[in-house]
């Protein structure tokens, strides 16, 4: 997952906060660590071919605030850190 602080390049070709964790059946805790304060539009992805990238048609996501706005919409998935923060979302497939 990221969250990306660049609305102009969110969600793909961001410079952007990163953090992994193995896929499972249920729920899963991703941490982020020593994130600046700021505005940042989360993006999770299920990485199903393990190749490092998201494939927005073929590999279940999930955006903040449990937007399905599609492109994704970085007002409409932004988070602001201003220290710990707790979220959740869910994984979704665009449709194509």
């Amino acid at each position: 997952g990221q969250l990306c602080p660049d609305p102009a390049s969110f969600p793909n070709n961001c410079p952007a906060v990163r953090a992994q964790t193995p896929a499972k059946e249920g729920s899963v805790d991703l941490l982020f660590v020593q994130v600046p304060p700021g505005a940042y539009g989360l993006v999770l992805y299920h990485d199903l071919d393990a190749d490092g990238r998201f494939t927005i048609f073929s590999e279940p996501m999930a955006l903040g605030n449990e937007s399905r706005a599609l492109p994704p919409e970085f007002d409409a998935a932004s988070l602001e850190v201003a220290g710990d923060l707790k979220t959740e979302t869910s994984l979704f497939m665009a449709p194509q």
